[in-house]
């Protein structure tokens, strides 16, 4: 009988690693802002490091981001007319807010890039010693007089989602079609994640252009979510790597009843907070916690 329960326990452990791989696993990392701005008004962003919509768990992310003096990361604001401009950040509970105060109006974006390095990935296939990439960007519609439409401008990451539809004018119930690029090209056979703040998701396969297309259900904030590995061993050092993992996160939103008169009040920004120490279990203690559970049962 006790043997008995402790087969059914230890398939209840493992049925729970595969059905919710995410909670250990699936960390990204995606910036938190307003879809929507005013020329002239503070916007506040927040880079965030953890599963969206909420729960932020930086583990050692950023940490190790900064001590890293040989890998190269930015964090920047991408204007309308394509020039860039570097965003300071402010450590927040964690994670890092800035802010910016866009002039004119048009269509922004906020972009991440880190270089994370060789590393040895076990968490899908192909599994080993990868040279790998995460980039982040967030579109933001600013109202103002001059209105400089540049939604499907790109940003010149390795792997990177372009905007068709246009971002600054998305509604509840409106078909996001975007476009994924691969050093500049095209990029068919893919698979692109959207997820939304009730935490739903769907999946859409890029076909022979690179164009896919998901309907945003909702008003809130959608993360598009895609990664591509690129078979091409190399050596770097003493480090050996069979390929390059690039992981890239689109931000977009939705806001119902907004329009051309419709004026959007900035987000106030957050009132600084001590930084606690950042821990490294990061996302495996829900699931450490589960499992030890289940051993204490058995």
């Amino acid at each position: 009988m006790r043997k008995t329960r402790k087969a059914y326990l230890l398939s209840l452990v493992l049925a729970f690693i595969l059905v919710f791989p995410s909670m250990a696993f699936a960390h990204e990392t995606y910036i938190k802002m307003a879809p929507f701005g005013e020329a002239g008004q503070a916007v506040t962003v927040e880079l965030i490091r953890g599963h969206f919509p909420a729960t932020p768990e930086p583990g050692s992310y950023f940490e190790e981001m900064l001590e890293r003096q040989d890998l190269e990361w930015r964090f920047y604001l991408l204007h309308p007319d394509g020039t860039t401009e570097d965003l300071p950040l402010t450590p927040y509970n964690g994670n890092y807010i800035s802010s910016f105060v866009p002039v004119t109006g048009g269509d922004y974006q906020v972009v991440f890039f880190r270089d994370r390095g060789i590393r040895d990935y076990q968490h899908g296939e192909p599994a080993g010693m990868q040279q790998m990439y995460d980039t982040v960007k967030a579109y933001i519609h600013v109202h103002g007089e001059e209105d400089h439409e540049a939604f499907d401008r790109v940003a010149g990451l390795q792997l990177e989602i372009k905007a068709v539809s246009d971002t600054g004018h998305l509604h509840p119930g409106d078909v996001f079609e975007g476009q994924l690029l691969y050093q500049g090209a095209p990029l068919a056979g893919a698979t692109v994640t959207l997820t939304g703040e009730d935490e739903a998701t769907e999946v859409a396969e890029t076909d022979q252009q690179g164009h896919f297309s998901f309907t945003l259900p909702g008003q809130g904030a959608y993360m598009l979510k895609t990664a591509y590995f690129e078979d091409a061993p190399g050596t770097a050092g003493d480090l050996e790597y069979i390929g390059f993992r690039n992981t890239h996160v689109a931000m977009i939103g939705t806001l119902a009843g907004y329009g051309e008169g419709a004026t959007v009040p900035a987000p106030a920004a957050p009132a600084p907070q001590a930084v606690t120490p950042i821990s490294s279990t990061g996302g495996g203690f829900n699931v450490a916690a589960f499992l030890a559970a289940a051993v204490l049962l058995l």
